[in-house]
């Protein structure tokens, strides 16, 4: 973090002037609008730099990733990110309703094949010692959603 170059060569690529506070990434742009920074001969996510500089630091603890509160993946004003877990940032995301991909839970999902009520019964009969396979092939489902079923990785509203 000494050689100051690189530094002011980050933060001339930032638009400071944004309506709603963010600090706007002007330079290379990768898949999904994330900003992208050549540092130490690869790109760089433009938002962790910013975390990095404002921290004093060139890496993440294991496990951990920098996250937008503004929800705005071109911004790096490091008062708009925190560090969390995936989880953090998928839990952040949900309780933004930012998840484009589906909102409904259970049977109102539109790529529902079962309903609350067969999920139920899927579990009573694994319960009473049938195969997931079995099980499977009774309501045309693949086994190993079954399997998930019956172990709550999946429908654990239920």
């Amino acid at each position: 973090m000494r050689d100051i170059k690189w530094h002011e060569r980050f933060w001339s690529k930032v638009n400071k002037n944004h309506p709603n506070g963010c600090w706007i990434w002007e330079s290379t742009i990768a898949n999904k609008k994330y900003g992208q920074f050549w540092l130490h001969g690869k790109y760089e996510g433009a938002h962790r730099i910013a975390w990095f500089i404002t921290n004093g630091v060139l890496s993440l603890p294991d496990g951990f990733e920098v996250c937008h509160k503004c929800d705005n993946p071109p911004c790096v004003n490091p008062d708009h990110l925190f560090l969390g877990t995936r989880s953090d940032n998928m839990k952040d995301m949900c309780n933004k309703s930012r998840n484009h991909h589906n909102h409904a839970v259970g049977s109102k999902s539109s790529n529902a094949k079962l309903t609350e009520k067969k999920v139920i019964g899927i579990r009573e009969l694994s319960d009473n010692g049938y195969s997931d396979s079995t099980i499977g092939k009774w309501f045309n489902i693949d086994k190993s959603t079954i399997n998930r079923i019956v172990n709550n990785k999946i429908w654990r509203h239920v």
